[in-house]
């Protein structure tokens, strides 16, 4: 059975048993810590942490416009663009009953997620797309959390519809070729 992390009165940071091997468990754990928030703070993706209902645990940074603080605790569905709420809340379900990813997903196992994309209209009217991926947490053989990774692909899109239209224009030009130009 896993213990929960103490922490140092004031400071937030994990504590450990007293005494010399205490001393290196702590700072052990100052590490584990320290990595762990280097790489959520400075993620160009929202990372967030969801219970089973949906509530916020954790999330790395302000979304759409929004604190952490303020989402914290909060049903994540009311803080995403009408066009994510049910692909996220599908997500979501697929993974927790399944405890890995769903028929979406990269496949049964450890590591596996759960994804989907969605198009959403930002407060200046422009189009943006977002992916998100789902994964479990499991403790004791159960789902106890959601972990959820929020990208913009934006660019990735635009390039995509990009290279679509230049293939098409190459297409129309060589059909519009006469045959004779490549019997000679």
């Amino acid at each position: 059975m896993r213990d929960e992390i103490q922490t140092e009165r004031g400071t937030g940071k994990p504590a450990a048993p007293g005494g010399a091997a205490g001393a290196e468990s702590r700072e052990e754990l100052y590490r584990q810590e320290d990595f762990r928030r280097s790489i959520t703070e400075n993620s160009p993706d929202y990372i967030l942490q969801v219970d089973p209902e949906g509530r916020v645990l954790y999330l790395n940074r302000a979304f759409h416009g929004v604190s952490a603080e303020k989402v914290a605790g909060n049903v994540i569905y009311d803080y995403l663009p009408q066009s994510h709420r049910v692909a996220m809340q599908e997500c979501l379900e697929r993974v927790l009953s399944t405890g890995a990813a769903g028929a979406a997903g990269a496949g049964a196992g450890a590591g596996a997620v759960d994804r989907y994309e969605a198009e959403h209209r930002t407060p200046d009217g422009g189009a943006s797309w977002l992916e998100a991926r789902v994964g479990p947490v499991v403790r004791e053989g159960r789902v106890v959390a959601l972990t959820v990774f929020i990208r913009d692909i934006t660019e990735t899109k635009l390039a995509q519809a990009a290279l679509e239209k230049s293939e098409e224009r190459y297409r129309a030009l060589v059909e519009a070729i006469p045959d004779l130009m490549f019997r000679l």
